[in-house]
């Protein structure tokens, strides 16, 4: 009996003991393996109109359905542009020079009308939609003569706008474009002026 009675009041010193040892409510206890956070893969955070590097381009440009692209400029950089924000001035200067370069190409309406000018707007209209990721309203600019034999020069868009009829003032035509625009996101959209 004695025996029993030791070994219970051991038993017992023994768990007063341990519960010692063991914070109470409210106590900082030791961070364990468990509580570590987990680190979370995050889309990095770019600005337009900044320059990245060849490696950052080509990734950014891999993800087609990506908020950001990288713009490849002329001189070998390339400019973040963002899909919801206008272009940076640069790119929206650069792509108006690939307007002018095909208004020089065939700057007479005998000329953009021939399938190869065709094929050319085309071409145009494709190759701005990859590098910016943006729809592309392609404003043409063409010479030719009233009916009455005088020089004119007539303006009408192509690409997402499609043809809507020659327009003869760029005034005229950019209101046409921007009331084309006006129940969408503009800033999905790239219009490319002839200088």
């Amino acid at each position: 009996m004695k025996r029993t009675a030791a070994t219970t009041a051991l038993a017992v010193g023994a768990v007063i003991a341990l519960s010692a040892c063991v914070p109470g409510p409210g106590a900082d206890a030791a961070p364990t393996a468990m509580q570590t956070p987990t680190p979370t893969e995050t889309t990095p955070a770019y600005e337009a109109g900044t320059v990245v590097d060849v490696v950052t381009a080509t990734e950014m440009n891999a993800d087609r359905e990506g908020q950001y692209r990288a713009y490849p400029m002329p001189d070998g950089t390339n400019i973040v542009i963002e899909r919801t924000a206008p272009l940076p001035d640069a790119v929206q200067a650069d792509v108006n020079s690939k307007g002018e370069a095909l208004a020089q190409q065939y700057p007479k309406n005998t000329d953009i009308h021939t399938p190869r000018g065709q094929q050319a707007v085309g071409e145009q209209v494709g190759a701005i939609t990859q590098a910016t990721g943006k729809k592309v309203i392609l404003v043409i600019r063409e010479n030719g003569y009233d009916y009455d034999g005088n020089a004119i020069t007539n303006y009408y868009p192509t690409g997402q706008m499609g043809p809507d009829g020659t327009i003869r003032s760029k005034a005229e035509l950019e209101a046409n474009i921007n009331a084309f625009l006006a129940d969408k996101n503009a800033n999905e959209y790239v219009v490319v002026w002839p200088n």
